[in-house]
């Protein structure tokens, strides 16, 4: 498992596999070459693989079997890297590692690394373990810095590949769940690898000691644990408490573009004055450190009692009365904050002295909604927020939400389970399957829906854009709508394709119920006659397919040339439509419109590597649109980063490495938000695009 197989591998922005390289005299000589095509890797269908799911494949054991395709006019005897000899697929290519395994070219080369096991141990959770990681564009994991003096000097060196952490491998993992792996205890095993010649005096950042390899991070944090750069600091420890649920802490939460928690603002007169300052770093909450942690799940602990315990962490020289939100009050950190809110808790504004009593401006209503079965929609939408906050988007006339629902609501809990740390299809998840009936607690702005022009049937597009602007993912019908409608009947159908590279010819959604329907059926295409749009896909290959994810159930359907489906029709279906009707697509949670390898249009055109550096005043100076699953530029500042450069209309396929693509248009509007922020300014980012 040490050695190299000899070989590299490509994903191109159609995520087709494809050779990389072959090593001279490595394992793969004479077998492979640069520019074939895999097919399949250990029996599964390579296309529809992301990249690092692809390298786990194939190095998951000391042999690997893959099927290739190959054009028979070019010799075996084809040497170089892809971009020697096919220089036009090479342009296609967005992730990349050319030699797979642990070796670089062969024995030799592999005699050069050596793995070490490193154990750093730091004194309590608020000491740093002295040492950064970063995340490469293939995902590896990599040292990026060691800290002087630090408790990892002697033990790390910047540039060590990291093989496992605390006994789990490394490469499958996120950046933010590495982070968690070795920030979660007091002590930290990783096993490494590293050239044998690299000496343990190497100082400095991963940026000074191997540029190039500094060149592949596209994730990184100098500083693991609460320590680096806190010299001087000191942490204190608040505690906050309220009367009751309905009241706010009186201070904002913010998370940076790093994962750090800072107080975005503290309210005059509230209860948080006084104790907490404006950029100070939260550490914990209520004992639990909270850097590896999303934004929505920090405030779901802050907001889950009437008090809050923080551990914070402040420059000693900051007054005590500083004022003001972040933006004011320290600018360079506010422009690192990408998702906040700045008053936390469920409480409007103080009354005035002498005033008496004041009317609440929110309350908590308590809903119980009931169906006759669960091929019945409550009759309601959920949105979720950027700030984790569960929505009510819209609510149907006359159904069963219609008398205990209003647009706009917060909903706080489903059936006693609190909302506001679960991700968007968890909560629907609570709403859907056999549950036919919910207990719904919900926060009311009472002032709102009491105005005369408040319009209780609106979306909440109209009700209140304001709110609609923060959402990142909203389904307007919340539980399962009779798919399909009427008197159905069972069919089975095969469906075959010319090659692996070839497309079924159909969509296949996922709903919030987790039923499996068919969303488009191609003119023309192999599906054609066999399929129909609102089919309800039973079983594909005598596997039931109800409750598989909705990756799983398309891995299924990619995995050979024929697939076996037994569907649910409709006794009406009608053999003119081509897409899933808007009723059905609105339930819908998971989403792709052609299985397998669709070609035409979207994938033709130029595609150019760009790097913009990111101003502080035009940040990267362009705007986008998710168009048909494509992020499409709109316009680009001719002064600013992009100008000159980007244009309208281009499509961006990736950013530093992260392909932008994803099962909705929603998603993949979330995730450009994401990577976007994520850039600091002075920093590049790296985009491919197609024009």
């Amino acid at each position: 498992l040490q050695s190299s197989f000899g070989f590299g591998l490509g994903t191109t922005t159609d995520n087709s596999k494809v050779i990389t390289k072959v090593s001279p005299g490595g394992p793969a000589e004479g077998k492979l070459q640069a520019g074939d095509s895999v097919l399949s890797i250990n029996g599964l269908a390579a296309s529809p693989m992301e990249h690092p799911e692809a390298l786990r494949h194939i190095t998951a054991g000391t042999e690997v079997t893959m099927i290739v395709e190959r054009d028979p006019a070019t010799p075996l005897n084809r040497r170089g890297s892809i971009r020697q000899v096919d220089p036009n697929q090479a342009a296609k290519v967005l992730q990349r590692r050319d030699s797979i395994g642990r070796g670089a070219g062969g024995p030799a080369a592999a005699a050069q690394k050596e793995q070490l096991t490193v154990v750093v141990t730091r004194p309590n959770k608020q000491s740093s373990f002295g040492f950064g990681l970063g995340t490469t564009v293939d995902n590896s994991k990599i040292i990026t810095g060691v800290s002087p003096g630090g408790l990892a000097e002697g033990k790390l060196v910047p540039g060590d590949s990291v093989v496992s952490i605390n006994g789990l491998a490394a490469a499958p993992m996120q950046h933010a769940q590495a982070l968690e792996s070795v920030t979660k205890g007091t002590d930290v095993t990783l096993i490494v690898e590293r050239a044998s010649n690299h000496p343990f005096d190497r100082k400095g950042s991963i940026r000074q000691v191997d540029p190039a390899a500094a060149a592949k991070v596209l994730q990184r944090r100098d500083s693991i644990g609460r320590g680096a750069g806190t010299q001087g600091r000191q942490q204190l420890t608040v505690t906050i408490a309220r009367p009751d649920k309905q009241t706010s802490f009186g201070f904002g939460l913010g998370t940076t573009n790093d994962n750090l928690k800072l107080v975005t603002k503290v309210s005059a007169g509230g209860l948080a004055e006084g104790k907490l300052l404006t950029s100070d770093r939260i550490l914990s909450v209520n004992g639990e450190a909270v850097t590896p942690l999303q934004h929505g799940d920090v405030l779901g602990l802050i907001t889950a009692g009437t008090e809050v315990v923080l551990e914070v962490e402040r420059d000693p020289t900051t007054s005590l009365s500083r004022k003001g939100s972040i933006k004011q009050v320290d600018p360079a950190q506010a422009a690192k904050v990408f998702q906040r809110r700045d008053s936390i808790g469920r409480g409007g504004p103080a009354a005035s002295p002498g005033a008496g009593p004041a009317e609440p401006t929110e309350t908590d209503v308590t809903a119980r909604l009931q169906r006759p079965d669960t091929k019945t929609s409550w009759g309601f939408g959920l949105g979720t927020t950027d700030s984790g906050a569960k929505v009510v988007t819209k609510v149907n006339p006359g159904s069963i939400a219609a008398d205990h629902l209003v647009v706009a609501d917060t909903i706080v809990s489903v059936n006693g389970q609190q909302v506001q740390s679960l991700l968007h299809t968890e909560a629907l998840a609570l709403l859907g399957g056999n549950v036919v009936d919910v207990t719904v607690v919900v926060r009311r702005n009472v002032a709102a829906v009491t105005q005369p022009t408040f319009n209780r049937r609106a979306s909440i597009s109209t009700a209140r854009p304001s709110l609609a602007q923060h959402l990142t993912s909203r389904d307007d019908v919340v539980g399962t709508v009779m798919i399909p409608q009427g008197p159905t009947r069972l069919s089975a159908v095969t469906i075959t394709r010319q090659s692996l590279e070839a497309s079924f010819g159909f969509g296949l959604g996922t709903t919030s119920a987790g039923d499996k329907v068919v969303t488009k059926v191609s003119p023309g295409g192999n599906a054609e006659g066999e399929l129909f749009p609102g089919d309800v896909v039973a079983s594909v290959n005598s596997q039931p397919v109800a409750g598989l994810p909705h990756n799983d159930t398309l891995a299924l359907i990619t995995k050979n040339l024929a697939v076996s489906l037994v569907v649910r029709r409709s006794a009406t279906a009608q053999s003119g439509r081509t897409e899933v009707d808007a009723a059905t697509s609105a339930t819908m949670v998971s989403r792709r419109d052609s299985i397998g390898r669709p070609s035409g249009a979207a994938t033709r055109g130029k595609i150019s590597t760009l790097h913009l550096v990111k101003s502080a005043d035009r940040g990267l100076g362009f705007s986008t649109q998710v168009v048909d699953q494509r992020l499409v530029v709109t316009s680009v500042a001719p002064d600013g980063p992009a100008g000159g450069q980007l244009y309208p209309s281009d499509t961006i396929l990736t950013i530093n490495g992260a392909a932008v693509s994803g099962p909705t248009d929603a998603a993949i509007e979330k995730l450009q938000v994401e990577l976007l922020s994520s850039i600091a300014v002075g920093d590049t980012a790296v985009l491919a695009v197609r024009r």
